[in-house]
């Protein structure tokens, strides 16, 4: 039986929002972690989790609200990070 996860495309569309201006950090880590209980609930593919785990730990990075993280990004570096992950590298045939 094949389950959708809504809440990973809505995270992919709250990471363009936040690409476009019109959402925030905040919003991203909710997107995230609600993907992350989904895909835990539903038994979400591995390789689903682990994008939703790197989502995550990018933000934290970002965000850093309790300065528990050391190598912090900055808006600038976290955008670059986000941007990249809507490309896919062509392979050569």
């Amino acid at each position: 039986m094949t389950v959708q996860i809504t809440e990973f495309r809505k995270l992919l569309e709250a990471g363009r929002r936040y690409l476009e201006g019109a959402t925030t950090l905040a919003e991203l880590n909710g997107r995230v972690r609600a993907t992350l209980e989904a895909g835990h609930f539903w038994g979400a593919a591995a390789p689903l989790m682990e994008v939703a785990r790197d989502w995550e730990h990018m933000i934290n990075r970002a965000w850093n609200e309790m300065g528990e993280h050391h190598a912090s990004l900055t808006e600038a570096q976290f955008s670059e990070w986000l941007r990249q992950q809507f490309y896919f590298p062509v392979r050569d045939s």
